[in-house]
C-alpha cells in the first residue's frame, strides 16, 4: 500500500513535467507578448503588434496584416515533426500558418513568428491584451494581408496616351508626369510635372497635394478634396502603379 501511494504521488508530481514536455510552447502560452511585425524581403517594420496565445486561439491585434478582420483565430493545426508551425483560422475562413521560435538570449525571452512573407519579433508584454490602454494603438480596421501592398518609397512614371499623335503632342509640350512619395500614415505626397499646368501657377503655390489613401483588393484609392476617389492598381508585387485614364495610362515604377 505504501508502495502504490509513493508511485501515485511520484506520478503526480511528474504531470507538469510530462505536459511541458509535450508542449514545448507552453512556456508562451497564456501571456501576452508585443513587438513588431516586419517585411521578409527588406525587413520593414511594418506596424507594432500586441497577441496572447492560449491552447486553442491567438490574439492579435496589429494594424499590418491581421488587423479586425483577422485578430480572433482559431489553432485548427499544429505541425509536432520539428518545423513548429501552427496553423490559424479566423470566422471568416481566413488561414494563417506560422512558425513559432522560442528563445532565451541573455535570460531575455524572446517568441520569434514566421509568416510566408512577413515574421513578428516578440518580447513579454507588462500589460495583458485585456487591460485598459493596452491596445490604445490599435486601430480596429481590416488591412491587406500581403506584405507588399504596404507600400513606401517613391515611384515616378509618365503619360502614355492609346493614341500616337497625342503621344507626340505630349513629347512636344514637355510631356506629363507624376510622382508618388508614400509618407506615413497611409498618405501621399503627389507631385504632378506638366509644363502647361505650370502656366496657371501663382507664385508660392505648392507644386504638390498631400492625400490620405486607402488599400482594397490589390488597388489602392484616394481622394483629393471633393474629387471622384482615384484608383490606382498595384501590380509586380508593388513594384509598379498604374492610374489607368479616359485615353491612356501613367504607369509608376518604385525608384531604388
Amino acid at each position: 500500500m505504501k508502495k502504490q501511494s509513493t508511485l501515485l504521488f511520484i506520478a503526480i508530481m511528474l504531470i507538469p513535467f510530462l505536459q511541458s514536455c509535450s508542449d514545448p510552447f507552453s512556456e508562451v502560452k497564456n501571456r501576452s507578448w508585443e513587438g513588431q511585425v516586419y517585411r521578409i524581403p527588406d525587413k520593414k517594420e511594418l506596424a507594432d503588434v500586441r497577441l496572447k496565445m492560449t491552447d486553442d486561439s491567438l490574439f492579435i491585434f496589429s494594424n499590418a496584416i491581421f488587423g479586425a478582420e483577422n485578430d480572433t483565430l482559431v489553432l485548427v493545426g499544429f505541425n509536432h515533426d520539428g518545423d513548429s508551425i501552427f496553423n490559424w483560422e479566423s470566422p471568416s475562413g481566413e488561414e494563417f500558418s506560422c512558425r513559432l521560435k522560442y528563445r532565451m538570449p541573455g535570460n531575455k525571452e524572446r517568441l520569434t513568428f514566421i509568416g510566408s512573407d512577413y515574421f513578428i519579433v516578440l518580447k513579454p508584454s507588462q500589460m495583458d491584451v485585456s487591460e485598459i490602454n493596452a491596445l490604445d494603438f490599435y486601430k480596429n480596421k481590416a488591412v491587406p494581408r500581403e506584405s507588399y501592398l504596404y507600400l513606401d518609397g517613391v515611384y515616378e512614371g509618365t503619360f502614355e496616351s492609346d493614341n500616337a499623335i497625342t503621344n507626340i503632342a505630349y513629347s512636344q509640350s514637355g510631356g506629363l508626369g507624376m510622382r508618388f512619395e508614400f509618407l506615413d500614415d497611409h498618405r501621399i505626397k503627389i507631385k504632378v510635372r506638366s509644363a502647361y499646368l505650370d502656366l496657371f501657377r501663382q507664385p508660392g503655390d505648392p507644386d504638390y497635394d498631400i492625400v490620405a489613401y486607402r488599400i482594397i483588393d490589390k488597388a489602392l484609392y484616394y481622394k483629393k478634396n471633393e474629387d471622384k476617389e482615384v484608383k490606382i492598381l498595384i501590380h509586380d508585387r508593388g513594384e509598379i502603379l498604374e492610374m489607368k485614364v479616359d485615353d491612356g495610362r501613367v504607369l509608376m515604377y518604385k525608384e531604388d
